[in-house]
């Protein structure tokens, strides 16, 4: 299966902002979360933060498919944590291993091909710490929202990250595409578009998925853009036949480093510099110099 999507943003630079050590942090999702997700006070009580936290994708305009609904047949393996008989990795293969990392075939780097992921569902007759419920057990790495010099908001890590590991769905509203276009369009080219358009390939087949933070979202809208990203984005089915958009490190990523994940994946971009393209300062070895623009999202 090819994966391929798209997203719009702002532009971005490097600088780092400091922190006083008096800074007072909340937790944006309000408890949501199985940890919190800090941001300092003054920055949360801000017009950036008009909108509602939610932990999963919820019902929007043109929705074909409540994205909670259970519709997927589960394993009767009847154990706290599944093991390689389970009919659902026997069906769609292992996604973890032991330390609920993502494994390299899945993860990998080199190609836009990933295996189909489906986890463990609500079908299932296994435990909430089975080895293969991870996404849809949420966050539980410390990550914090922060404000940088020059690129408005970003996300960073508290903790040390593994390679594979996962760190936070981008979650919204599920769109159909006339709605998605819709908002898209109604948008001006400074505003902020927080739309991931998800394109799946299996051969002929091509799903594609409209997901919209900006009314109701998560901590992963407020993830930038990287050429060079440490967060890769990989569809995750649970429940049901509408993925999740999970994001998982590429790599180990340290404390206090930006998250970041290429906003048209590994696409070898050959677009044309219009008026519709901004500035890319991710300032890797591998930076485009402009940020993407999917004039295929539609």
């Amino acid at each position: 299966m090819d994966v391929e999507f798209s997203k719009s943003s702002k532009i971005m630079a490097l600088e780092e902002p400091q922190f006083a050590s008096h800074t007072l942090l909340v937790d944006l999702s309000k408890g949501l979360e199985n940890v919190p997700v800090k941001i300092p006070a003054d920055l949360y009580h801000t017009s950036a933060m008009d909108f509602e936290y939610t932990v999963e994708n919820v019902s929007g305009p043109g929705c074909q498919q409540d994205p909670s609904e259970l519709t997927l047949g589960g394993c009767d393996c009847g154990v706290l944590s599944c093991g390689l008989h389970c009919s659902c990795v026997q069906n769609f293969g292992q996604n973890f291993d032991d330390d609920s990392c993502l494994l390299e075939i899945t993860l990998n780097s080199a190609s836009l091909y990933v295996k189909p992921t489906f986890e463990c569902n609500g079908s299932c007759r296994c435990g909430d710490i089975c080895k293969n419920r991870v996404v849809q057990n949420g966050i539980n790495i410390p990550l914090l929202v922060f404000k940088t010099k020059s690129k408005g908001l970003g996300l960073r890590a508290l903790e040390t990250i593994r390679k594979g590991q996962f760190v936070c769905e981008y979650a919204g509203e599920i769109l159909g595409r006339s709605e998605a276009k819709l908002r898209t369009d109604a948008k001006s080219i400074e505003e902020m578009n927080y739309l991931l358009v998800l394109k799946e390939h299996a051969g002929k087949d091509m799903t594609v998925t409209y997901i919209d933070p900006t009314n109701f979202g998560n901590v992963g809208r407020f993830i930038n853009h990287s050429c060079n990203p440490n967060l890769e984005v990989i569809p995750v089915r649970v429940n049901n036949e509408t993925p999740r958009a999970a994001l998982f490190a590429r790599r180990d990523i340290a404390v206090g480093e930006e998250l970041c994940y290429s906003y048209h994946g590994d696409l070898k971009l050959t677009q044309d510099i219009s008026t519709n393209s901004k500035p890319c300062f991710c300032d890797s070895d591998k930076c485009r110099k402009y940020l993407p623009h999917n004039l295929f999202a539609f």
